[in-house]
């Protein structure tokens, strides 16, 4: 019944987001054009920005060359008069040849859109394997039940001691998450509703819709916030055609995330966990270079119970204190 709901969840809201989806894909081609309009020149008002980039960086490379000359034909020239009849009467001795340089210019070709479609669709069914392993994964745990902790607790050792030490260990790590999951869920409806509401006030269209992607991509630590902040720009430049609205949203949206990110959510980890803030952000960035998305995830969850089991081993107390806060 969980799975069925969870699943229901997301299979609702990607069905009520499919016309969202579905017209802004219709707009990227005038997307790329404002882009180029917005970047190109105006009328008599000379170069543009690109341009003018664009023509510095020539400026310099020939500046190189013309240096790489000069310092060439300095060294050249010492000896030129030591050989110079030698290289005339072999030039006399030897018929004259005509040779011909051929110029090559290797062209790059145009956006291949299909290439790119080839590889998103590649990468979308790989997403969807994951995912339905994820699926199957959680339905065998849950129907499992608690075999798996009653069997820890037995191999745990013959002593009761033992086994009480490690049912509370199990009920401990199952707690802090329980806290981190409440936690998270807590900032991400706010997340939600705050962006809703600027976005509202800015006068976004479907500005509910885009509290939700809030609230979800806040879910994913640091690259959700990127994510939903590029897109709203887009989104915002695409709708009043002004560079200045869409970094306005993109600037509210990175806010949004900023302020919750850095005063609600620490303040209620801190309650609700005993981890060190500035070890569970070490910790975020090495699971996410280590496994991407997943690692972002997965980090609060796999660094509270190493803390938790190394709170409850005397050999691992101090890497317990060390990650404590």
């Amino acid at each position: 019944m969980a799975l069925t709901l969870i699943l229901a969840s997301f299979g609702a809201g990607g069905y009520a987001l499919r016309g969202e989806a579905e017209a802004f894909v219709s707009t990227l081609p005038a997307v790329a054009q404002q882009l180029r309009r917005a970047l190109a020149p105006a009328t008599g008002e000379g170069e543009g920005t690109l341009a003018k980039v664009q023509q510095a960086a020539t400026e310099l490379e020939s500046a190189g060359k013309v240096g790489d000359n000069s310092t060439a034909a300095s060294g050249i020239s010492s000896g030129a008069s030591a050989t110079g009849a030698a290289r005339a009467a072999s030039a006399a001795a030897k018929p004259a040849s005509t040779s011909v340089v051929t110029r090559v210019v290797v062209e790059r070709g145009g956006i291949n859109v299909r290439d790119y479609l080839l590889t998103g669709t590649l990468g979308v069914v790989a997403l969807a394997g994951q995912l339905l392993v994820v699926v199957f994964v959680a339905f065998f745990l849950l129907a499992a039940g608690t075999s798996f902790r009653k069997k820890m607790v037995v191999l745990a050792g013959p002593k009761l001691s033992q086994r009480r030490i490690t049912v509370q260990a199990l009920d401990e790590v199952h707690l802090q998450i329980q806290r981190y999951l409440v936690v998270q869920v807590a900032t991400s409806v706010l997340v939600g509703v705050l962006t809703w509401l600027v976005f509202l006030a800015i006068g976004l269209n479907n500005s509910a819709i885009w509290g939700i992607v809030a609230a979800v991509a806040n879910l994913v630590p640091y690259v959700g916030a990127v994510a939903t902040s590029g897109a709203a720009a887009l989104v915002g430049f695409v709708q009043f055609n002004a560079i200045e609205t869409g970094l306005l949203l993109g600037a509210a949206s990175f806010g949004v995330h900023l302020i919750v990110g850095n005063l609600v959510t620490p303040f209620l980890t801190g309650k609700t966990s005993k981890m060190s803030p500035f070890v569970v952000f070490v910790g975020v960035l090495f699971f996410g270079w280590l496994w991407g998305v997943t690692g972002l995830i997965l980090a609060f969850p796999i660094m509270v119970t190493v803390k938790v089991v190394c709170d409850r081993v005397d050999e691992l107390k101090p890497l317990g204190e060390l990650l404590g806060a």
